[in-house]
């Protein structure tokens, strides 16, 4: 048993079959990099963003047009969040392809399905 989260993101052991790029793809990484990607933008879109039937249209053509690189936070956001539910997706058929919900890590298995 891992006694901190530092510790299980960074295990002093690996099997070496398990380290390979291509048994993990890095996909649960970068689902936490885009998850954290659509946080921050979502954040700063939040700023201008007028979640009214009347205002919505207005606020998100001011978005991309009017605010300095409001184009590009907008375009983040949106492509991230496209990708964060691929990636997700994939990580999710990695694990049951790879038999990592097996005990000893059912639980990790069943935290990453809530």
């Amino acid at each position: 048993m891992r006694p901190t989260f530092y510790d299980h993101l960074h295990p002093p052991t690996i099997p070496a079959p398990q380290a390979r790029f291509r048994y993990t793809l890095a996909m649960g990484g970068l689902a936490v990099f885009l998850a954290l990607v659509v946080g921050f933008t979502g954040i700063l879109v939040t700023f201008y963003y007028l979640p009214t039937p009347e205002g919505a249209a207005n606020s998100i053509q001011a978005l991309t047009f009017l605010v300095p690189f409001g184009w590009l936070m907008r375009n983040l956001h949106y492509w991230s969040a496209q990708l964060l539910v691929l990636v997700a997706a994939l990580h999710l058929l990695r694990v049951v392809f790879t038999g990592a919900y097996l005990p000893p890590r059912r639980l990790n298995y069943l935290l990453g399905l809530s």
